[in-house]
């Protein structure tokens, strides 16, 4: 049974001990995609719309909570990637809402890496950490861009594929 009481004391935890464990990626397991990873969130007051449900534009900000855990997983932030030469805005956002949350649920936000060749694309579903009821589903995809000329690239550049590969413990054939 879960302890709802850890999930009082922080809004975002990135899986321990003490939180459910929805999914649990581990390096030397992993020999191709997919990758996954879950946080976990508490829906908080200032997230509301006048409905009383979470407002629709802070989904795509629960997923990239998940995004970020996933490439910190990987060994990557967002800073790191820029200071490599390259930067990677989101193209493309898809987002199915299903149910609303609301004030004080416990979301399991799972981001799950779909490509990292071409694009860095991820898929994401958002869940009740209690129920495990699904209440959002996504899809994010970035391009990478060249931070000293903003040229976006066709593909990946290749020191980030082999970091990511090296990672996920993939040989190229």
């Amino acid at each position: 049974m879960h302890r709802l009481s850890a999930f009082m004391n922080a809004s975002l935890k990135q899986e321990s001990s003490s939180w459910p464990k929805l999914s649990s990626p581990s390096f030397a397991k992993i020999k191709s995609l997919p990758m996954k990873t879950t946080v976990y969130h508490q829906v908080a007051f200032h997230e509301m719309d006048p409905m009383g449900v979470v407002w629709h534009g802070n989904y795509a900000n629960y997923f990239e909570l998940a995004r970020a855990a996933l490439l910190r997983e990987l060994g990557l932030d967002y800073i790191q990637m820029a200071e490599m030469g390259h930067q990677w805005p989101v193209v493309k956002l898809r987002v199915k809402y299903i149910r609303s949350a609301r004030l004080n649920q416990k979301l399991a936000i799972t981001a799950e890496l779909k490509d990292y060749k071409n694009s860095l694309t991820m898929t994401f579903t958002i869940r009740d950490a209690e129920t495990n009821t699904l209440i959002t589903k996504g899809e994010t995809m970035q391009m990478a861009v060249n931070t000293r000329t903003g040229e976006t690239a066709i593909t990946n550049p290749a020191y980030f594929i082999d970091l990511i590969s090296k990672a996920l413990n993939v040989t190229e054939p």
